[in-house]
């Protein structure tokens, strides 16, 4: 799969501080369009996950190409989302503390957004009550089914009845959908894949029965993550109101290479620049590319691939080295540049705080990584600063 991850030369890159984030442009348009001709061109039946790339520009291109519907992991991401003119915004996290209020905030706000959030228990739903409420707004609540990730989600418990029945008179709180995030189909076989993803569509479909029953209108539902993806695609003609929820494959990563379906659609088009800083042994070869430039939620051996040194064995991983051994390490000299393609690419992108855009190895700008912490929001100002000396 080197293909996937090859890049063209990359000019001024020299000068370039490093590590630092760059998109390919060409293969980021590449690559949302291979998402929506997988889904028929309709756009209607997307809701990206903005998580992975957190950019304003990147919600642009989704919205020039028709997709008004999104999701998001934090409120930061969902104001993002608003602030570009997306018109229906699921925050994809069950909301405690504060976190009601200040989406009850966002939707005072941006009142051309419809905003939902998830909930799988009684808190998270008296939360968004008391936020709506609190700031006369109507918020959307999503049913969130745990369908095997074991994360976050009801099962088949008396507790879901209880919350169906609850959504069906929530008052200002309306019943928006049903989601079933199913992150946990990552086997490499699509056969294995779709198999486990008809289960995980059974199961929200048998729930939507139940809400149809409990007085629901009609409701959408949520699926797929990027692994699943394709698979649900299949089902698009056949299960009505149906959303597919793809993120990492909108700039991809060296850990979905491993799918066969995936590699021959999408490309890399996301990396960090790095250069060699050391040279400590003679079969070692030090960079610059640490844990707070590439995500370290992988293990060691698999955080981020270096193009020209594939082979190569990950033998230190600190937060500001990435150190490998290899047999070559004479040809790396100090101050080599070189891509470093990471195995997972959204929290990668979290560390920083813009991407140096690139269009056929030419310059394009730099976007902000606009919807990366979590403290602040416009609409609300951020955290109250009472009792903290601030």
């Amino acid at each position: 799969m080197e293909m996937v991850h090859q890049h063209p030369e990359l000019a001024g890159a020299s000068a370039l501080a490093t590590p630092c984030l760059i998109f390919l442009l060409e293969r980021i348009e590449n690559n949302l369009a291979a998402i929506l001709e997988m889904v028929g061109g309709r756009p209607e039946r997307l809701r990206p996950h903005i998580k992975t790339h957190k950019t304003r520009e990147i919600s642009r291109l989704w919205l020039a190409l028709g997709v008004t519907r999104h999701k998001a992991a934090t409120l930061v991401e969902a104001e993002v989302l608003a602030q570009e003119g997306a018109l229906d915004v699921l925050v994809s996290y069950p909301l405690v503390g504060p976190a009601p209020d200040r989406l009850g905030l966002l939707a005072r706000t941006y009142p051309a957004t419809a905003f939902s959030a998830l909930v799988d228990s009684r808190e998270t739903l008296a939360g968004l009550v008391a936020a709506a409420e609190r700031h006369t707004v109507s918020l959307g609540a999503m049913l969130d089914l745990d369908v095997g990730q074991h994360r976050t989600g009801v099962g088949p418990v008396p507790l879901r009845a209880e919350l169906i029945a609850a959504l069906a008179q929530a008052g200002s709180v309306r019943p928006t959908g049903i989601h079933a995030y199913d992150g946990h189909l990552h086997m490499e076989s699509v056969e294995e894949r779709r198999a486990l993803a008809r289960q995980v569509m059974a199961v929200a479909e048998g729930v939507r029965r139940e809400t149809g029953l409990a007085g629901w209108p009609e409701v959408p539902l949520v699926v797929s993550g990027s692994p699943s993806f394709p698979v649900h695609c299949e089902q698009l003609g056949k299960v009505p109101s149906l959303e597919l929820s793809p993120g990492t494959v909108v700039l991809f990563d060296r850990g979905y290479d491993r799918y066969p379906d995936l590699a021959a659609k999408f490309q890399g088009a996301a990396a960090v620049l790095t250069r060699v800083i050391s040279r400590p042994q003679p079969d070692l070869v030090t960079f610059d590319c640490g844990t707070k430039a590439v995500a370290s939620d992988p293990p060691m051996a698999k955080r981020a691939v270096v193009e020209g040194l594939e082979d190569a064995e990950v033998v230190g991983h600190n937060e500001e080295h990435l150190v490998l051994r290899t047999v070559r390490a004479a040809e790396w000299p100090v101050g080599r540049m070189a891509l470093a393609w990471p195995w997972h690419i959204c929290p990668t992108v979290a560390w920083h705080d813009q991407a140096w855009v690139y269009e056929e190895g030419k310059p394009a700008g730099t976007w902000m990584i606009a919807a990366r912490g979590r403290q602040k929001t416009r609409a609300d100002g951020g955290w109250p600063t009472a009792g903290f000396g601030l």
